[in-house]
């Protein structure tokens, strides 16, 4: 990533990696899993907003007879930020689909 939120390569085994640490789980070879990155507003970590995007999302990835595998919150480092851009920032968390 070159942290404006753009990725040019799936980072196969860091994927495989945090997978199997978070899930237990094995992925299938690359190019049948997917891993998304999805920003929720702020604060939402602390409404029902998130549990409510995330159970929206969840069930559509099953209608489309996929596999959801689990979240991963991407872990930031925000020290550098002043008031605005932290009140502004995004809950940023990745979603693993098979």
């Amino acid at each position: 990533g070159d942290g404006a939120g753009m990725l040019f390569g799936m980072p196969d085994s860091f994927m495989r990696t945090k997978a199997k640490e978070l899930f237990g789980v094995d992925l299938p070879p690359m190019g049948q899993y997917a891993v998304a990155n999805v920003f929720f507003p702020p604060g939402s970590d602390t409404k029902t907003i998130m549990g409510d995007c995330k159970e929206i999302v969840e069930r559509v990835v099953k209608e489309r007879g996929l596999n959801f595998v689990g979240w991963r919150p991407v872990p930031v480092d925000n020290s550098m930020l002043g008031k605005e851009p932290l009140d502004s920032e995004p809950i940023t968390e990745q979603i693993f689909i098979t």
